[in-house]
């Protein structure tokens, strides 16, 4: 063998590897241009060193800049609720903070203290649900993202396209969010009054819903959201719910058997005085032992119509039947005092024992 072939042989694995790099990195290349097409990124025709993103949201427009190691998206789109506006609180001065009020609380202490949000109390609260919080609080108080009259930006710094591509999946999902929130609030708060893991967010959205947007849910959402209003164990919230029961039972025709005994309750206390002698009526056929003391209210109450009256006394009677009120310790009908109610002794044989209840 002579030097010539020693040598083309030791040559060629050389310029192999010389060579796989390349196609190592044309091959990097291309994948990383095919995420970026996949994600709908395409370099415009007058700015080289942006991208429009068409796969941001409908007919608006979308920007992408690579500025040194930070990227900066924009996006505007009238789909985007023009009344609301998203910064970080501490960006707001004590001064500045002063001339433009507080912001829209959302029950949520933690994005409360760290995002201000601004507008309709019924959009805010309807926008902010529990996965949207999550992502307001890690991105807005680094100043990272801003929304304001349906423009919204969002910096962040990265050496990596696939970190782009992440971020922007994750952003799509936040801005469909919170065009799909203005125009389902009734159901958007609903929802968030039924399932959202804060209690004090579920409450303000339950306010929120039956302050307004309630009318214009279906009837068979709007009767749930009254009755959970009803059932709500806080009195203010009983009390904002029950003028919405009251006028919905008048007008839908809602069937008493479908009512929980709570919202029979608030009907009882609220109700116009032919209500109040129905829902009496079914606390007699469902209600419990607990049912008894808004009934005694009536049954013995200086005002009221007689028929409400006896529709009281009848229904607490169903119940200590059914219950077995008649026991020592329990409630009974005094039949010699015109119904009215007495607490029953150690034996029903012995009077002496028997403490009437004036």
């Amino acid at each position: 063998m002579g030097r010539r072939d020693l040598r083309r042989r030791i040559d060629v694995p050389a310029n192999e590897q010389a060579r796989r790099p390349v196609r190592s990195s044309r091959a990097r290349r291309a994948a990383r241009h095919g995420r970026l097409l996949g994600m709908g990124l395409t370099p415009p025709t007058d700015d080289p060193d942006a991208l429009v993103w068409k796969g941001a949201l409908g007919p608006g427009q979308a920007t992408v800049r690579r500025l040194g190691e930070t990227w900066a998206v924009e996006v505007s789109a009238t789909e985007l609720p023009g009344e609301l506006r998203i910064g970080s609180e501490a960006a707001v001065g004590g001064l500045r903070r002063v001339f433009m009020g507080k912001d829209v609380q959302t029950g949520d202490m933690i994005f409360d203290d760290a995002v201000r949000i601004d507008g309709p109390e019924a959009l805010v609260r309807a926008a902010c649900t529990v996965g949207t919080r999550r992502l307001l609080t890690r991105w807005v108080p680094d100043h990272e993202l801003q929304l304001q009259a349906q423009r919204l930006t969002l910096t962040f710094a990265s050496h990596s396209e696939q970190r782009l591509v992440a971020r922007l999946r994750t952003l799509r999902s936040l801005l469909q969010s919170l065009c799909r929130a203005q125009g389902n609030l009734a159901v958007r708060l609903l929802r968030n009054a039924a399932r959202d893991p804060v209690a004090q967010v579920r409450t303000l959205s339950l306010l929120t819903l039956l302050e307004g947007p309630l009318q214009t849910l279906d009837a068979r959402r709007r009767r749930r959201a009254i009755l959970v209003g009803a059932g709500h164990p806080q009195a203010s919230l009983r009390k904002a719910a029950a003028p919405l029961l009251v006028g919905l039972l008048n007008t839908a025709e809602v069937a008493f058997e479908a009512l929980p005994e709570r919202a029979l309750w608030t009907l009882l206390a609220f109700g116009d005085p032919a209500r109040q002698v129905e829902a009496a009526h079914r606390l007699g056929a469902v209600g419990g032992a607990d049912s008894v003391p808004p009934l005694a209210e009536h049954a013995d109450a200086f005002f009221g119509t007689g028929a409400l009256k006896t529709a009281a006394r009848a229904a607490i009677a169903q119940i200590l039947e059914r219950t077995g009120g008649l026991r020592s310790g329990g409630l009974s009908l005094a039949e010699d005092q015109a119904g009215e109610l007495s607490l029953l002794g150690q034996g029903l044989d012995d009077d002496d024992d028997l403490v009437e209840d004036a």
